[in-house]
């Protein structure tokens, strides 16, 4: 008689179907606390509330923060802040393509990874995991000046990555650091 197969309930709340691979059934497993609080993360300020009562508070202002008196990081976010998603519908979505020309190169949506200072510092790997992400996803990423790994450490594990290398220097008292 065939095994009678297991069905995964998911409730969103106290199990979460998990698969391992080698077995031929779902098995439930209680959610941890982290995993949670993500489900209740809706937007990004809640994901922003969430890192700043579990990151040191040094760790959060670098990694939320923006360089100098953050006039840039302010202006974007009010820039953002003009933008609202309208959807449209009875359209019909057959044609549709996302995929857009970024700085010359084919991605396969009008995005760009941009680059993140010091990445491998928080997560072990951090640069090498975003552009394996970029890649997977097919848009073009660009590594920091400030990364704690060289392009020759984070492009070989990430064949099909597209991007770039963000080159800045720092003006001193005494002239220009390059």
């Amino acid at each position: 008689m065939p095994q009678a197969r297991y069905r995964a309930r998911y409730d969103g709340q106290i199990n979460r179907p998990r698969y391992y691979p080698g077995k031929a059934t779902w098995e439930e497993h209680p959610l941890t606390s982290s995993e949670r609080s993500l489900q209740r993360a809706y937007s990004i300020s809640d994901l922003r509330a969430l890192a700043r009562k579990r990151l040191p508070r040094s760790v959060f202002d670098f990694i939320d923060g923006g360089a100098g008196d953050e006039h840039t990081l302010n202006g974007n976010t009010a820039a953002f802040d003009q933008w609202m998603m309208m959807p449209r519908v009875c359209v019909s979505v057959g044609e549709r393509r996302l995929g857009r020309s970024v700085l010359g190169k084919e991605a396969a949506l009008p995005l760009m990874l941009s680059p993140t200072g010091l990445a491998g510092f928080f997560w072990r790997g951090g640069e090498t995991a975003a552009a394996r992400a970029a890649a997977r996803c097919g848009i073009p990423f660009c590594l920091s000046t400030n990364s704690i790994a060289s392009l020759e450490e984070v492009l070989p594990p990430c064949p099909t990555a597209s991007g770039g290398f963000n080159c800045t220097s720092c003006a001193t008292a005494n002239g220009w650091i390059n």
